[in-house]
């Protein structure tokens, strides 16, 4: 992919970055301020991100992280901040950027016009929380109060962790700004907060893991490269909670089949085939989520870790994955859904993928 850099140096050229879009595409915004300072990015109204932060001396990143919509982003001192859609590299571009940014002489525009844009985005940050918290009132009121079963029934797991989200921000920013926030959008947001209080970790996490990705991902059948839909391995136990459970409907559980290849690989009559097939395909992914699977449905989670940041890690606990994607992570830098390629498969894993699907994958 033929990659671009654009220059954003201003807070102005900053509102019109990655805001409203779907994806970067081949852009990398490359942020170029006059002093290194640590800062604040969010990633309001913005896509899933690769936000990288680079050391102005040592010329090497202090922060590279993937961040999910709806965050605020806390960054080591710099001076130059990149962004990009999730999997896009930079490392080929650094020097021309750097080369550019040390030929321009230094701008204060950030300075100048920072008060007027935190304003403005403080101002746009609440009127995206008053929305989501607008949808709760036109679907969930009965009487005057919030409905548990409508909120619960009507908004997925991801919907209604971005709920709790706006809902706690309106709560923790209320008395910071000089404008009227509606007395009924805070009491409301009380009423989410307390309905939601048993599962704030898990539906925070849902709402950086949990979207919506099939359409997002092809749809080839891995075993004969026709249309094909994505079947899933381990069940969804019935006593497993949706606000815990949607984690078994991410990719690492599924695998890409049509029908006639289900019906060749046996995949839907045997547990056995089902639970090798993903093993396989998604390798170590794959044995962080099955060992989060039994952690969670034993004891009711007991044997899950009690420190376990769902913040940082909402897929499963950092002991249970590796360092990186390709090896199951389960940090957020990792979380965007993506095919199972430059997965380290083990020989035993290759073979059962042949095996399984007759070919060589």
């Amino acid at each position: 992919m033929s990659k671009k850099v654009v220059w954003i140096a201003s807070p102005n050229e900053d509102t019109q970055g990655a805001r409203h879009r779907e994806s970067l595409g081949d852009e990398i915004l490359a942020y170029v301020y006059p002093v290194a300072a640590r800062r604040i990015h969010s990633t309001f109204f913005c896509p899933p991100m690769r936000i990288v932060a680079i050391d102005g001396k040592k010329h090497t990143a202090v922060f590279d992280q993937v961040v999910q919509p709806s965050r605020f982003v806390s960054l080591p001192a710099t001076r130059l901040v990149l962004e990009m859609d999730p999997g896009v590299d930079y490392v080929d571009l650094l020097s021309s950027i750097l080369a550019k940014i040390n030929d321009q002489p230094q701008s204060s525009r950030w300075e100048i016009e920072s008060e007027v844009s935190a304003s403005a985005l403080v101002f746009a940050l609440f009127a995206d929380a008053l929305t989501d918290l607008r949808r709760v009132k036109s679907v969930c009121i009965v009487k005057g109060e919030v409905d548990p079963a409508k909120l619960q029934g009507r908004f997925a797991p991801w919907e209604r962790g971005k709920i709790v989200g706006s809902a706690g921000f309106v709560i923790d920013y209320t008395t910071s700004v000089t404008w009227r926030i509606p007395e009924g959008a805070i009491e409301l947001s009380h009423e989410v907060l307390q309905i939601e209080k048993n599962y704030h970790d898990e539906l925070l996490a849902a709402s950086a893991a949990g979207t919506p990705w099939q359409r997002e991902l092809p749809n080839k059948c891995m075993r004969c490269g026709k249309g094909g839909s994505w079947r899933f391995a381990l069940p969804i136990p019935p006593e497993m909670p949706v606000e815990i459970s949607w984690r078994l409907e991410r990719p690492e559980n599924a695998v890409l089949l049509c029908h006639n290849c289900v019906e060749a690989t046996k995949f839907a009559f045997d547990e056995r085939v089902r639970r090798d097939l993903v093993w396989a395909l998604w390798g170590a992914r794959f044995d962080a989520l099955e060992r989060w699977y039994l952690a969670a449905r034993n004891l009711n989670g007991r044997r899950l870790p009690k420190d376990w940041s769902r913040e940082s890690y909402p897929l499963w606990p950092k002991e249970f994955g590796g360092p990186d994607w390709a090896s199951g992570s389960g940090a957020t830098k990792y979380c965007a859904p993506r095919t199972p390629k430059n997965i380290r498969r083990t020989p035993k894993q290759q073979k059962t993928l042949t095996r399984i699907l007759g070919i060589d994958n």
